[in-house]
């Protein structure tokens, strides 16, 4: 018999997951764990990744969902 939480398991990523999904190497994600939003679920030593959390933090870097820096600085003029 499964526990109720088996599906959460089951759908947790690696740091290899989340690299072959971005395609990107394993050091990347580790960057971004350390220096960005990337949210990670901590399991002892382990650090795992909710394919969900993944996909929406991957959407959420698309760069037309994000001003541009020299835009961002023109606004600030016009202010």
């Amino acid at each position: 018999m499964k526990c109720p939480s088996s599906k959460i398991i089951d759908s947790l990523w690696t740091i290899s997951d989340v690299a072959t999904f971005c395609q990107v190497k394993e050091s990347v994600v580790r960057y971004w764990i350390n220096n960005s939003n990337l949210p990670y679920i901590k399991l002892g030593k382990f650090i795992r990744f909710q394919q969900e959390d993944v996909r929406t933090w991957v959407d959420g870097r698309k760069s037309d969902n994000r001003l541009d820096t020299d835009v961002l600085k023109l606004l600030r003029q016009l202010q």
